[in-house]
């Protein structure tokens, strides 16, 4: 079956299950303040938080992709991103990103004797980036706290690096990811309020694809689908205020790695960024 005889009926699907989606997220949110007033404490708060603003991501979402442009634009975006060439090269990519992390951590860990060993010999140790060992910056932020944390970033890392691997090109995506990483460690770093020793994880490299995402959708309306990039503008909120119920989060490192992507997404070279939605 073609792409032309898939589109209307995928778009149909896709409308549907947005309206599906909304509707469940409405109910979700009344009972999730009704139980706020039950359990009134930060994790709840967060939790009630993340709901409305996944009812407000939805409502829009559900709004941009009324008309039928705009579910065949988005139907053929992810048919492309499922199916296509650029698509599927960058999901391998971002995997083997994601296995490699994990299992070069696995085998250091398990050799050095545990994760504090690790950190301190290879991580982002603030002690040692102080005195001079900058590439802390760039190889510490792919060590994870756990299996937990590894997870969650690699969830986001496949989400949002083939989208930008089919939208931009692969090297703007990966660069960005790299700079919003040694970003984040750098602004932790500066404002260590908390008085931590090191930084962990590639949340802030995340952030940093999701701020490229979204600010090139926004300045190139022929980059995404209608309605793609705002929806992942919210997404990146929830993100963000969900990292908040984690303990030792680093909220300035999630914020300076999505300003390196909205830099990257304004940069002079951005001009050469492709228009697949045009073709």
């Amino acid at each position: 079956m073609s792409v032309d005889e898939l589109r209307e009926p995928l778009a149909r699907s896709l409308v549907r299950s947005q309206r599906v989606g909304l509707w469940s997220m409405v109910v979700f949110a009344c009972l999730s303040i009704g139980a706020l007033g039950l359990v009134f404490t930060r994790a709840s708060i967060v939790f009630a938080t993340i709901v409305v603003l996944g009812v407000l991501m939805h409502t829009t979402d559900y709004l941009l992709l009324s008309g039928e442009r705009a579910a065949n634009e988005r139907t053929l975006f992810f048919y492309s991103l499922w199916f296509g060439r650029s698509g599927r090269s960058g999901l391998v990519f971002w995997c083997v990103v994601g296995l490699g992390m994990g299992i070069t951590q696995s085998v250091l860990q398990h050799s050095l004797g545990g994760l504090e060993p690790l950190v301190i010999r290879f991580g982002a140790y603030y002690p040692a980036i102080s005195g001079g060992e900058w590439w802390r910056i760039v190889i510490g932020p792919f060590f994870h706290s756990g299996i937990l944390h590894f997870l969650a970033n690699l969830s986001g890392l496949i989400l949002v690096g083939p989208m930008l691997w089919l939208a931009v090109g692969p090297w703007r995506g990966v660069l960005t990811f790299l700079l919003g990483n040694s970003a984040g460690v750098l602004a932790a770093l500066v404002m260590n309020v908390a008085g931590h020793d090191s930084y962990l994880g590639v949340s802030a490299g995340v952030f940093a694809l999701l701020g490229l995402l979204v600010t090139a959708g926004m300045l190139n309306p022929r980059l995404l689908p209608r309605g793609l990039a705002i929806m992942f503008a919210w997404f990146a909120a929830i993100c963000g205020v969900g990292a908040e119920a984690l303990p030792s989060t680093s909220t300035v490192a999630h914020l300076a790695g999505f300003a390196t992507g909205v830099l990257a997404a304004c940069w002079p070279f951005s001009r050469a960024i492709r228009t697949p939605m045009s073709h």
